[in-house]
């Protein structure tokens, strides 16, 4: 969300309640890392996460009543992987193999995230998206 007006510069603002992050440039034959994390104060105990990789995201979001908004183009989906946040863990880290195909260099990949808005309820929520092109 970028908040500002008249004079003022745009600023962006974040919300770290469901937050994803690409650490580092992912490269072919390596891995592509996105942290996951989610902000305390939602009930005690880790809460599931579902990270979904898409070759492709949609340019206006596919709003799911309950869940938010589907950034990622469904048809696109390349990998879904499932982790676990623990209570105070910090961002964890979710690792997809990149494969050694030089064709990948310079494509465009997005990720983002169904995570459990409340531990142990399955109330779940999409996060933003994130992207980051393959070196």
């Amino acid at each position: 969300m970028l908040a500002g007006g008249g004079n003022q510069p745009g600023v962006l603002l974040w919300n770290h309640h469901r937050h994803l992050e690409i650490p580092s440039v992912p490269t072919i034959g390596g891995t592509l890392t996105v942290e996951v994390s989610a902000a305390p104060g939602y009930g005690v105990g880790s809460r599931l996460a579902f990270v979904a990789l898409a070759a492709a995201s949609n340019a206006q979001p596919l709003r799911l009543n309950g869940l938010g908004a589907l950034w990622l183009a469904p048809a696109s989906v390349v990998a879904v992987q499932s982790t676990t946040i623990g209570t105070g863990a910090g961002p964890v880290p979710v690792s997809f193999p990149v494969p050694a195909d030089p064709r990948l260099v310079g494509a465009v990949v997005h990720a983002q995230a169904l995570i459990e808005n409340t531990a142990g309820a399955l109330d779940l929520r999409l996060s933003a998206p994130v992207s980051t092109t393959i070196r």
